[in-house]
C-alpha cells in the first residue's frame, strides 16, 4: 500500500499533467491541509480555477464559487462572478450533485438580488429544477416565488412543461431561460495568481510576460513564464504550466538549450512525471 506521502505526490502529478480530477483532489488537499502538507488557500485557488475551465470541472467550479462568495483569498467578494459561476455550471449538459447544488445556490442569489438584480422567475425555475432532483427543502422558495409573481404552481405547470410530458427537461430550461449558456472565455478572470511573496516588481514583470506572448512568438517572455511555474516563488509550482510554455518554446526552436535544459532539470526533479510523459 502506498504511504500517505507517495499519495500526496501522485495527486500533485495527476495535477501537473492536466487530469481535472487530480487538479480538484489537488486544490482540495491544499486548501485543508493534510499531514505535513499546510494549508495553502492561494495554491489551492490556482488549482480550482485550472479544474473549472475543464469539461469535467462543475464540481471544482462550485468550489471556486465559495471562493467570490465569501471574499476567500487571493479574492475579494465578487457576487458578480458567483452569478456567473453558478450559470456556467447549471449550463453544463450533465446532471450532477454540483450542477443541482449550483442550481440551489443560483435560485437564492436570484431571490435576493445578490449579484444582479431579483429575478423571482428565474428563481422559481432554479428552486423547482432542484426539487425535482430531490431538494425538496427548496419547496418553501417555490411558494414565496409563487406569490411575488401572483401565481399558482398548477396555473404554470403547463408553461413550465409545453411538452406534455410532465418533466422538467433541458430543452424546457433552454426555452425558458436565455441566461442558459456557456460562458465565454472572456468572462472569467484569466490574470495570473501569485503567492502571498510576490513583489510589486515581479508582478508586472509576470502580467508583461503574459501580454508579450499573448499575440507574438517572444521566447524570452516564454521562458521566463516557465522559469516562474518552475521554482513556484512567484506563482503556484506547476510543472505541467512550465512545460507548456517550454513545449512551445521547443516548437519554435528545437534547439533552444535554456528550453531543453530547464526540460531536463524539471524530469530530474520528478522521475514520476517522466514515467507519466512516456507512458
Amino acid at each position: 500500500m502506498r504511504n500517505a506521502t507517495t499519495q500526496l505526490k501522485y495527486f500533485q502529478l495527476a495535477a501537473w499533467m492536466g487530469n481535472p480530477r487530480g487538479q480538484d483532489a489537488w486544490a482540495q488537499i491544499l486548501a485543508k491541509g493534510v499531514g505535513t502538507l499546510h494549508r495553502d488557500p492561494i495554491s489551492a485557488f490556482y488549482w480550482f480555477r485550472k479544474a473549472a475551465m475543464q469539461e469535467e470541472g462543475e464540481h471544482a467550479e462550485l468550489l471556486l464559487f465559495e471562493y467570490y462568495q465569501k471574499g476567500m483569498p487571493p479574492v475579494e467578494q465578487d457576487l458578480v462572478m458567483g452569478r456567473k459561476l453558478l450559470m456556467d455550471i447549471v449550463s453544463r449538459p450533465f446532471e450532477s450533485d454540483a450542477k443541482t447544488q449550483a442550481m440551489c445556490s443560483l435560485g437564492m442569489m436570484y431571490f435576493h438580488g445578490e449579484g444582479g438584480p431579483i429575478d423571482y422567475e428565474k428563481a422559481y425555475y432554479c428552486f423547482l429544477h432542484a426539487e425535482t432532483e430531490g431538494e425538496e427543502k427548496y419547496s418553501s422558495y417555490i411558494r414565496k416565488c409563487s406569490n411575488k409573481l401572483g401565481w399558482t404552481r398548477g396555473g404554470i405547470l403547463g408553461f413550465f412543461f409545453p411538452d406534455d410530458d410532465n418533466h422538467l427537461d433541458d430543452q424546457d430550461m433552454l426555452d425558458y431561460l436565455p441566461f442558459a449558456t456557456k460562458m465565454e472565455p472572456g468572462d472569467w478572470d484569466f490574470s495570473p495568481v501569485f503567492l502571498n511573496n510576490a513583489s510589486a516588481e515581479d508582478k508586472e514583470k509576470v502580467k508583461h510576460a503574459y501580454s508579450e506572448v499573448e499575440n507574438s512568438d517572444n521566447i524570452e517572455a516564454m521562458y521566463y513564464l516557465a522559469d516562474i511555474y518552475h521554482e513556484g516563488e512567484i506563482v503556484p509550482k506547476d510543472y505541467g504550466e512550465s512545460c507548456k510554455w517550454l513545449g512551445k518554446i521547443l516548437s519554435i526552436d528545437p534547439n533552444n538549450e535554456q528550453a531543453k535544459g530547464l526540460t531536463a532539470n524539471i524530469l530530474a526533479e520528478e522521475p514520476l512525471l517522466k514515467q507519466l510523459l512516456i507512458s
